[in-house]
């Protein structure tokens, strides 16, 4: 459930930037350049960072960052919380005024879906 949220949010984003690439009459070139800069990374070895300012502003390499990083960052994410939750990190911040049992791993594994 929780990614079929993100793609139904992050759907509408991609096709904005979709809008905005087809408006452009090098519109595939741009495609291509935005994959191509995504892939190589060409600022990593030379300026300590993964994309300069002038490749974000890419409008090929916003759609695929856009693309492929909103899916990544976010399982990322949920993955990260999901093993603090199974290992009882977040009780502290979950209600832990109830009488009942603290919930154990096994229980806290079955309260999680995706």
């Amino acid at each position: 459930r929780a990614i079929a949220e993100l793609v139904r949010r992050t759907s509408p984003l991609l096709e904005m930037c979709d809008r905005e690439i087809e408006r452009k009459t090098d519109a595939g070139q741009l495609r291509e350049e935005g994959k191509n800069i995504y892939a190589r990374k060409p600022n990593k070895q030379t300026n300590n960072v993964t994309w300069s300012q002038e490749e974000y502003a890419h409008l090929g390499f916003q759609r695929a960052y856009l693309g492929l990083k909103s899916v990544q960052r976010f399982t990322e994410t949920y993955a990260l919380f999901e093993r603090a939750y199974n290992r009882g990190i977040l009780d502290t911040l979950l209600d832990t005024s109830s009488d009942s049992p603290p919930a154990t791993s096994q229980d806290r594994r079955k309260g999680l879906t995706v």
